[in-house]
């Protein structure tokens, strides 16, 4: 039970600083924004702060990887992980409807021009689920590169999507994400 109170305070923690960033740089650059601004704005300690976080640029990461793991578990529920192009449109599909659903970070991130965080965020995350899984993949393919392919074009995808304002819809953004024959 103390475990379950003390990661809901942990995460109200973080998304506290989470936050208190963006509120802030609706009024200053993101250059301007002191670490002591945010634990001010925030309300925490700056000990508290320092335990969580060392950067600026770790507070975009820690609540990028929050929701990205909250839709790998969706996406876990809803489809077969473990084998890489089963169903591959309809998990494209449900990346970009997460994303649709919950814009606020993707926007921050391409606002500041961070994106290199959604790109070593996912492959990160990519690379740790082909370790796990076999993907049913044939032997003279490479996981890592086709961990990479993925990446790039999802995060390419989704970053000129959210450019365009998200004005296509998901089921077309999702027609447009390629998988070559991994099988043959």
């Amino acid at each position: 039970m103390f475990h379950k109170k003390r990661d809901l305070r942990i995460n109200k923690t973080k998304e506290y600083v989470y936050e208190a960033l963006r509120l802030l740089l609706n009024k200053f650059s993101y250059n301007e924004i002191s670490i002591s601004m945010i634990i001010k704005k925030s309300g925490i300690g700056r000990s508290t702060f320092y335990r969580h976080f060392y950067t600026k640029d770790d507070i975009l990461y820690t609540k990028l990887r929050s929701q990205t793991i909250e839709l790998v578990d969706l996406l876990n529920k809803t489809y077969d992980l473990g084998c890489y192009d089963k169903d591959i449109y309809n998990k494209v599909k449900l990346f970009f409807q997460y994303w649709y659903d919950h814009p606020g970070i993707i926007d921050t991130i391409i606002f500041l021009n961070k994106t290199q965080l959604l790109y070593t965020t996912w492959s990160a995350l990519l690379f740790d689920m082909f370790s796990i899984y076999d993907m049913g993949l044939k032997k003279d393919v490479s996981k890592n590169y086709i961990a990479y392919f993925a990446t790039g074009g999802l995060t390419s995808l989704l970053i000129a999507w959210f450019k365009n304002k998200r004005k296509d819809s998901v089921e077309y953004i999702a027609k447009h994400f390629y998988i070559p024959d991994t099988n043959s």
